[in-house]
Formats: structure tokens, sequence, C-alpha cells
């Protein structure tokens, strides 16, 4: 996931994720020389907890003497503004002011603190909105600039780790309260189901995800053959395929061929 003198932008809110994090990062620089920036995000929604926290981050960063870079910003506003969630603000916000410090250093890559409890409950989300085996896969070790060193860890080791080392956390008390659908899976349909289905629905979950990864990523594979097969035509906005040739392909590849056009040309599939 890193290079060696490769800049690394850590995502350090200051609760225990982010934390054991930094933690694990700095022991990892006695192996691998990198560099580590941290950055902290002020979303505007918690008043002087929030506050509270960015100033923790700021004195963390001055005790470790590394770089520090921060930002307030209105989620709430944004997420009106652009009529998106507030999560999703959030998550736009964030990564623009991490992208804004990599263009300033020149380049590097953005350390976020997902781990295997979040790719369960990210996979739970997909499910209620009805994916398909893509977004089965969940989050990835890396995804373009942005790498998940901790996403094969759960939620019970980082905890053990940041007892164990006797790391100072935050506590975000926001994080306890069923206010956004991804806290309503982690307090009460995760429990549920541990306690009702399966103690171990985390590690099932997870296994969910490397399984399909494998199966997306060969399916990937076919399709880039195939497109590239197909392919008569491509200009800024538009891609014209061979339809006799496209017309014979099995309904999954056709719609694999259609998305696949629909991100070359719009960057998403949004």
């Amino acid at each position: 996931l890193i290079e060696r003198n490769e800049n690394i932008v850590v995502a350090v809110s200051g609760g225990a994720d982010s934390m054991a994090l930094l933690y694990a990062l700095i022991e990892i620089r006695s192996v691998l020389d990198f560099n580590i920036i941290i950055a902290h995000v002020n979303h505007g929604v918690r008043g002087e907890d929030a506050d509270s926290d960015q100033e923790f981050v700021r004195q963390k960063s001055i005790e470790m003497e590394l770089p520090f870079y921060t930002i307030n910003v209105d989620m709430n506003a944004y997420a009106k503004e652009e009529k998106i969630s507030s999560e999703e603000a959030g998550r736009l916000l964030r990564y623009n002011f991490f992208r804004e410090i990599i263009k300033e250093k020149g380049s590097g890559k953005i350390a976020v603190a997902h781990n295997k409890n979040d790719q369960a409950e990210t996979l739970l989300l997909r499910i209620m909105r009805g994916t398909g085996i893509d977004g089965l896969k969940g989050m990835d070790f890396i995804s373009g600039d942005i790498i998940r060193p901790l996403l094969n860890i759960s939620r019970d080791e980082i905890e053990k780790y940041i007892e164990n080392n006797k790391i100072d956390i935050v506590l975000d008390k926001t994080n306890l309260l069923p206010i956004y659908n991804r806290n309503k899976v982690r307090l009460e349909l995760l429990p549920y189901m541990e306690e009702n289905f399966n103690q171990n629905i985390i590690e099932a979950l997870w296994r969910l995800s490397r399984s399909s990864k494998a199966d997306v990523s060969y399916l990937e594979e076919i399709t880039e053959k195939k497109y590239k097969l197909l392919m008569k035509y491509v200009s800024k906005h538009s891609i014209i395929l061979d339809r006799a040739l496209f017309c014979k392909e099995d309904l999954s590849l056709k719609f694999r061929l259609i998305r696949k056009c629909i991100n070359k040309l719009e960057g998403n599939l949004q």
C-alpha cells in the first residue's frame, strides 16, 4: 500500500480507529521510510466537542512532531446546497481537503481507518439498496489514491491495540446515536444479527466481500477483453460498439459493457 519516501496523509479524527491507524503507521516507519501528514476535518456539527477533538489531534501532532493540517466545514449546509445526505457531504468535503494536501505536497496517498466492521456495515447497507456482485466486494485495501491498512482488522482488535499501547483517544458521542443509517446498522442491526442469527456475522460478511472481489476481478478482466474486441469508435462524448457482436453476448456481459462505456465517458456511474 505504501512506497518508500511516499507522502501519506492520515485522516485522524481522534477516535480509536484513526489513532490506532496513526500509531500503526508510525511503527511501520521503523522498517519503511515514508512521510506521515496528519489531517483533521471539523465538520461543524458537534460544537465544542468538535473543537475539542480538533485541538486534541493538533496537540498529538505537535507531540509526534508531524505536519498537521485541519479545516472547518459546515457539513449540513453543504448537504442542503448539493441536495445530498449529510454523510455523503461529509465524505466529499473530507476527501477534497485531503487531496488538496496531496496536491500541495506534489504526490501521495490518503490513509483512512476503515476496518473489518466497517466493511460489514458497508455490505449490509448495499444489500439493503439492492446491490449486485460489484457492490458485494465492499471496500478495497487500495482504491485510487485511498489506502485502508486496517481493513482486515476487527474493531475488537483495534480496541485491544489501543488499550495495550495506552493510546489516548477521544470519543465522538454521535457514533453512539442511531441518527445515521450506518450508525443504525452498527448499533442495532449487527448486534441483533450476532445475537439471533450468526455470532460471527462480521467474519462471514468479510468472507463474502473477499469471494465477491475475486469474482468481480475475473469478470472485469473478461469485460475488458470483450470491450477491446467490440469497440469500433471512441470520442469525448460517445463510444460505438459492434452491434452484431454485442447482441451475441450473455446478458451479464452486456450490462457490464454498457456500464464500462458509461464509466469511461462520465468518469463514474452516478
